[in-house]
């Protein structure tokens, strides 16, 4: 399992950064993917610090506006 993509955390931030308000956030876990993090499947140096949910999360569903 390799993902070479930004995590959803880092998604929210983009949109926020950009001056954006998040008026809605779904993100749904992958189970099984959070059940091998929590047995210890290898992460490399950047993800070892993020919640293991947030790596875990197989997709992301965002709707923003412009913040006033």
């Amino acid at each position: 399992m390799y993902h070479n993509r930004l995590r959803a955390h880092e998604y929210v931030q983009l949109f926020e950064n950009a001056g954006l308000k998040i008026e809605f956030n779904k993100q749904i876990t992958d189970e099984r993917s959070l059940s091998e993090l929590q047995k210890g499947f290898r992460l490399d140096r950047r993800f070892q610090q993020i919640n293991l949910e947030q790596l875990a999360v197989r997709n992301i569903t965002i709707v923003a506006s412009v913040a006033a």
